[in-house]
Formats: structure tokens, sequence, C-alpha cells
């Protein structure tokens, strides 16, 4: 049927709604094939402001009388991906804050970016690995480099070209020939480097029984995500590996989420290619009961690499507790300035706090608490004025509260209620910062 001449546009009243039935015969030889129907409108006596009804069906054909290999996903009722070309002119400025649960893909596929046979997907991928990839991490066969790009170009069979292309510097779109394959590479080096392939992980690897994910919101937060409930390396978007969520309006990397999953090992460097990334959050145990008492569960281990948070600017919430991290905070985590919760505690860092600490001024929740940092608190956290929640407790600081510190409690805009040192929880700042030796 003709969209354009058989829909029915008349206004209706408010709170009502129209069934629209589309039937169309479909001829692929693909192994699913997906499409969309968006449907949009002027509200009733409102100027320039518009809603939208979106439904995505996918179909995954029989093939010689067997079942599909996995079955069909259902996409949510609705789903604004983006603001009409045209009339009405001005787009809506929030979307939803509930995500909806699967990843729509969107039809048709360009022809221009589907790949006929594993030789043209690895002829054309191949060149673009080689710009990211050190040749040192390809001398081992086993390293996790190695592994993740013989994954994506023998094994993983996703129309990774015909992604959306998430790179800053791409200057436009360009099917993905770039930015996908390298966020899909990514990912895949982080589920070698951190145990994925080992039988290691309790949920959401290949061999594992279950995988299931909830992602973490701040209050606040309107950016839309989509994610799904697929393990690794799975023959879909990375977007719908558990553990996963990507912005839905780009399709990047929003977060990466795990609680208790006995990841383990060093974050990779590849991390940096995730530039968009705003929530990291791999969490060791569920308690501090559970860390101190299980021996049987893996962790975070190595130093906190540079190169990612060098790169990982947009960062906003930061959670590595009860993991065996090692080393210094990287200057980087100090440059994130959107950083509104960071939770270090219970792991095995040192070091002093840098003065730069005082750029995070969005820092809502600062939790460094069970480690083994050292000197003197910077007297820079002033302009700290929306942090609520500050523990350092068990650690090896010397000297006086910062005046700094204590005007947040004082100060009209200060929201600073729990200050957390050795021994108990103050509402008041102490002269001396011994914990060591003595309670306040």
């Amino acid at each position: 049927m003709d969209p354009k001449g058989d829909f029915d546009k008349t206004n209706m009243p408010a709170d009502t709604c129209r069934e629209v039935e589309v039937t169309a015969e479909v001829n692929t030889c693909k192994r699913f094939f997906s499409a969309s129907l968006k449907v949009e409108g002027l509200r009733n006596g409102v100027r320039n402001d518009y809603c939208y009804a979106y439904d995505f069906l996918r179909v995954f054909p029989l093939k010689d009388s067997q079942p599909p290999t996995m079955p069909p996903t259902q996409a949510p009722t609705q789903f604004p991906t983006q603001a009409p070309t045209s009339s009405p002119t001005q787009a809506p400025t929030q979307f939803p804050t509930q995500a909806p649960t699967q990843f729509p893909t969107e039809a048709p596929t360009p022809q221009s970016c589907v790949i006929e046979s594993m030789e043209d997907r690895k002829a054309r991928i191949e060149p673009i690995l080689e710009d990211i990839i050190n040749d040192e991490d390809l001398q081992d066969p086993m390293s996790p480099q190695s592994q993740a790009k013989k994954w994506l170009l023998e094994e993983d069979t996703f129309q990774v070209l015909c992604a959306k292309n998430c790179r800053r510097d791409s200057g436009g779109p360009d099917n993905g020939l770039v930015g996908a394959v390298y966020q899909r590479y990514a990912a895949a080096v982080f589920y070698f480097s951190l145990g994925g392939d080992n039988d290691e992980w309790f949920e959401c690897a290949q061999d594992s029984a279950t995988c299931t994910f909830q992602p973490t919101i701040l209050e606040g937060d309107d950016v839309e995500i989509i994610f799904g409930e697929n393990k690794w390396l799975s023959d879909v978007s990375e977007c719908e590996w558990g553990g996963i969520a990507c912005r839905a309006s780009t399709e990047c990397v929003d977060r990466i989420e795990f609680e208790q999953n006995n990841i383990n090992g060093q974050l990779p460097t590849e991390l940096s290619l995730l530039f968009d990334i705003r929530y990291l959050i791999i969490e060791g145990a569920l308690s501090e009961e559970q860390y101190r008492t299980n021996d049987e569960l893996l962790y975070l281990n190595g130093e906190l690499p540079k190169q990612v948070f060098n790169t990982l600017d947009q960062l906003k919430f930061l959670d590595l507790n009860f993991n065996n991290l090692a080393g210094e905070i990287p200057p980087g985590v100090y440059e994130a300035l959107a950083l509104e919760q960071l939770d270090l505690d219970f792991n095995q860092l040192s070091g002093e706090i840098k003065p730069e600490i005082g750029n995070l001024t969005n820092l809502t929740f600062l939790q460094i608490s069970n480690n083994k940092f050292s000197g003197e608190l910077p007297d820079t956290f002033q302009g700290l004025t929306q942090l609520a929640n500050f523990d350092v407790h068990i650690n090896n600081f010397t000297g006086k509260i910062p005046k700094s510190v204590c005007d947040l409690f004082e100060i009209e805009l200060g929201r600073l209620n729990k200050l957390r040192l050795d021994c108990q929880e103050v509402e008041r700042c102490p002269d001396i910062f011994n914990p060591r030796q003595q309670c306040f």
C-alpha cells in the first residue's frame, strides 16, 4: 500500500489512537528481515510541536524447515530515533527517561555496506584494524588483541559495516567503515582481556547459562539508551550484549556495567576507543562482607591505564570498588569534568590525592576508602559545592582536614552532609587528621 495515499490523516481527540496495518511481500536471502514504521503528526493547537509512534519488526525466516537460531526479538512500541526532516520544524528537547529493553535495527540495510562473504568481510575490515592494533600485541596469538582480531575477522558475521559510525573525528557518516569497527573490536578486547573467554564470568559470556542487565541511571539523566541481554560475541550489535548500553541517537557505547560477575585482569587500553562512554561500573563484589570472606571471587587488578582516562572525558559515573586495583589515580580522572560519582573504595590504590581534584565541580559522591592513599588532602575543595558524600576512611592520610572541606558544611550552597573519616562519621571538621592513632 502507498502510505502517503491510504493513511487516515484526520485529527483525533486527545488520548486516542488509530491502528494502521501494513502488508508487504518480502523476497530476501538474508538471515533476517527488518522493517520499521513511524507515524507522526502535529499536536492539536500547538505550533511546532509533534508526537509520533514507532513500531519495529524483525523476522527470522525458516530455512529447510528448521527453526531459527534465535527467537524474534520484540521491539519497543515507542522509540523516537530522530527528529523528522520536514514539518514540524522543531524536535522535542527531551527523550523519555525509560530506555527500551531491545535494540531496533534500521531497515532497509544499505546494499553498499552488506558483506556477501567472509573473505570480503576480512578484506574490508582488516585494513581498518591495522590502524589501531599494535604489532607487538599480535606477536602473541593468545593476546586479547590477537583473539579479538581473529574473532572479528574469522568468526563474527554481524554486518558491522552497516552500523552507525561511532567516531569522534569522522567528519560525518561513512556507513560505519571506521567507527563501528573500532567499537566492536574494543568490546571484544574487553571480553578477552577480562576473563570472558575462560569460562569465568558468571553471566553474559558465550558459555554462560544466563545474561541479565538492568542499567544504572542517575537522577536527571535524560539521555536515551538502548540495550539487550544477549551474550557477548553474539551475532548482534555489541549494543545488545548484556552489560553494555549505547546512546540511542548514535549507537555509541554509553556504559559498561557489571556487578559481582568475576570480571578479572587488567583494564585494556582499547577502552579509549569508546570515547563517548559515560558510565564505567565494574564492582567486584556485592558487599564488604562478600569481598572480605569469599576467596573464590576474581577481581580487576593492575593499574588504571592512563591512556584510557586521558580519552574518556565524558565520564559521569566511575565505579570500580571491591577490586584489587593498584597504583595512583590517573591524571585523566581529574580532567573528567562531567564526573558526578567517583567510587574507588576497597582497592589497593596509593599515592596522593592531587590538587586537581578541585576541577571536578560536578561531583556529588566521592568514595576512596579502604585503600593506601597517603599524604595530606589538598585544600582545593571549595568548588565542589555539589558534594554530598565524602568517604576517605581507612587510608594513610595525615595532617589537617582542609579548610575547603570544612567550608562545604557551612556555605550556603554546600550540600556536604556526610564526611567519613577513620573511626566514625562526623558532622563537623576535627582539627587533626591522624587516622591510625586516634578517633575523633
